[in-house]
């Protein structure tokens, strides 16, 4: 069983390293790892992982809620730690909300109404986002961009597929590798790492969020992880 622990997320990192990048680039690349992370209810560890990227040279795109009921996106406390994100080569995107939309029209509104929502907030342009928890009808339209922004659901990027064959998603939902194991070795492969599934010791699911949120983390300072890490 794989533990959730940073130094798990170290191990994986390192095994994936000289593979990694972003999904813009990988385009243009035959074989890649993309790590992806879905912040769902607290951004505190997203810093924590952001420096183990840091550390082994790649780095991963972070997505964040407008309409979370767990967190405040646009707290003086979430934009500063998306600011020392950025300073330390995450990229920045939106995590959509489908909600009561049922038809792809109103979902494009939808979409483009959060992405302003997001882009006014944080004073950045947004060029990617995922969906958040998309229901068959959304994965169904194979799309990579949508509105100007990178679907991480496009096919380039996700095969919709029971059994997938060219491009494995891999996600650690709730404690949990239920699409595969992050050590797999294949040609495509997107990472979808939750902030909120990993910390410094193991622990279950529920009792890490409760952790995270009595934690008082300070973002001020963008303290490089050193070589006890490898």
């Amino acid at each position: 069983m794989r533990e959730f622990t940073l130094q798990e997320y170290r191990k994986i990192i390192k095994h994936h390293k000289h593979r990694v990048c972003d999904f813009y680039d990988s385009l243009k690349k035959d074989q890649w790892t993309i790590l992806r992370h879905d912040v769902e209810f607290v951004p505190n560890r997203a810093f924590e992982l952001a420096k183990i990227e840091k550390f082994y040279g790649v780095s991963a795109s972070y997505v964040f809620q407008v309409r979370s009921n767990a967190y405040n996106v646009f707290s003086t406390r979430n934009k500063n730690l998306i600011k020392n994100l950025r300073t330390l080569g995450a990229k920045i995107g939106l995590h959509v909300y489908v909600g009561d939309t049922w038809d792809w029209t109103s979902l494009e509104k939808e979409i483009q109404s959060q992405r302003r929502i997001f882009e006014d907030g944080l004073e950045m342009h947004c060029d990617r986002f995922s969906f958040h928890r998309p229901p068959d009808w959304v994965l169904e339209n194979r799309t990579d961009f949508i509105g100007g922004m990178l679907n991480m659901y496009g096919p380039s990027f996700f095969e919709y597929h029971r059994l997938p064959v060219h491009i494995r998603y891999i996600a650690d939902s709730k404690h949990q590798w239920n699409y595969g194991d992050p050590y797999i070795n294949h040609e495509r492969i997107q990472l979808n790492m939750h902030v909120d599934e990993w910390s410094d010791k193991e622990t279950n699911h529920w009792d890490n969020i409760k952790e995270e949120h009595a934690e008082a983390v300070s973002y001020t300072h963008l303290t490089l992880p050193t070589s006890d890490l490898v």
